[in-house]
């Protein structure tokens, strides 16, 4: 017999060796047999599959909580990267996760993806969507997985760090994959491909840059209609377009991602500023104004150096080595050390509007 303790604290017991969470959802009503995506069993994310042999603590996720959003999600990138496979037999994969907003998937192809592949790739995932074809789970050792993958640099790189891979099977599509994921892809009702940018492999800039694939999905076309109808909203209030239509700023070549604040943009900056400094002389902040460029000795002493290098840009003076400030603290703190202080004057409050500089990678300040 298994006792199952459900999350409000009731318990349930089954005359059974062994039980899923598909079948106690379905024992607990119909409603949320349907709308289960995944579960929690002890506290570990699985399938709803999962075989549960014991007594076990057992909440069924939906697409309600965070947990089913975020493996909607990322089935929704698997049912992406098997269209993909479908339509470019060789192309070579990444990584596909949930992400705050919606999916991606990483893809390794000669050729850049066109908006007419999108729209290729979408009919390809409603296809699969329809078939209803089901997550498979399977347990493999590292040879095996070498075997499966050995046509797939990327995920040979990831099985280096794996001791017990786990692969997810969707049709003829193999993942590398710890999961849990959805029971089928027909779960998947409305799904949207937004966008693609390039993505490093690892983030690392010294690695090959893939071709990133970016949707959104949900359980039916309302809130995907919803959501597209925000994001339309949300695109006329684009600053970076309201500033050139109003003739605030603009960004050239000669300095990416940094704005040249025209007349009319300068004058706003310089009002909120001024209501900015009332606000602060009003709450007792000093404000102070420290040098752009810093020697290497501060960046050491304040860690930038170790930790935050690659962000940040550098120069030599007289044969030191210096760096544009990427933050405005170490310089304010130097100000601090310059008199002696009593607790008896905390807290004490400083600010500057100051100028900093950061090594940004290219799609960054657009998200």
């Amino acid at each position: 017999m298994i006792e199952i303790t459900l999350p409000d604290s009731s318990k349930v017991q089954y005359k059974k060796k062994e039980i899923t969470p598909k079948e106690i959802a379905e024992d607990i009503g119909i409603g949320l047999a349907k709308a289960a995506l995944a579960a929690k069993v002890d506290g570990e994310f699985v399938d709803l599959s999962y075989p549960i042999k014991g007594n076990s603590v057992v909440n069924i996720i939906t697409f309600d909580d965070d947990e089913g959003k975020e493996v909607f999600r990322h089935s929704s990138a698997h049912v992406l990267a098997a269209a993909v496979q479908n339509l470019f037999p060789k192309v070579k994969f990444g990584i596909g996760p949930a992400v705050e907003d919606g999916f991606y998937y990483d893809f390794d192809k000669k050729e850049p993806f066109t908006p007419e592949d999108l729209k290729e790739i979408e009919k390809e995932m409603e296809k699969l969507v329809k078939k209803d074809t089901p997550f498979k789970r399977e347990e493999a050792s590292k040879t095996e997985a070498k075997k499966i993958f050995k046509d797939q640099p990327y995920k040979l790189e990831l099985l280096e760090d794996i001791d017990r891979p786990t692969v997810y099977k969707l049709g003829d599509f193999k993942d590398l994959c710890s999961g849990p994921h959805l029971p089928s892809s027909g779960k998947i009702k409305a799904f949207k491909l937004t966008k693609t940018a390039g993505a490093y492999w690892k983030g690392d800039s010294d690695n090959k840059q893939l071709q990133r694939i970016y949707g959104i999905s949900f359980p039916d076309k309302k809130q995907l209609n919803k959501y597209l109808k925000l994001q339309e909203e949300a695109e006329k209030r684009d600053h970076r377009k309201i500033g050139k239509r109003m003739n605030l700023f603009s960004i050239n070549e000669e300095a990416p991602g940094m704005p040249f604040f025209h007349d009319k943009g300068n004058f706003i900056f310089e009002k909120l500023k001024e209501f900015m400094t009332r606000e602060m002389r009003e709450l007792d902040y000093e404000i102070n104004r420290t040098p752009i460029i810093l020697n290497k000795s501060l960046w050491l002493r304040s860690g930038h150096w170790d930790h935050y290098k690659e962000n940040m840009y550098f120069t030599k003076i007289d044969n030191q080595d210096f760096a544009v400030k990427p933050m405005n603290c170490p310089g304010n703190l130097l100000i601090y050390k310059t008199t002696q202080h009593s607790y008896r004057e905390l807290p004490l409050k400083a600010g500057e509007f100051g100028l900093v500089h950061r090594h940004e990678s290219s799609g960054v300040l657009s998200g």
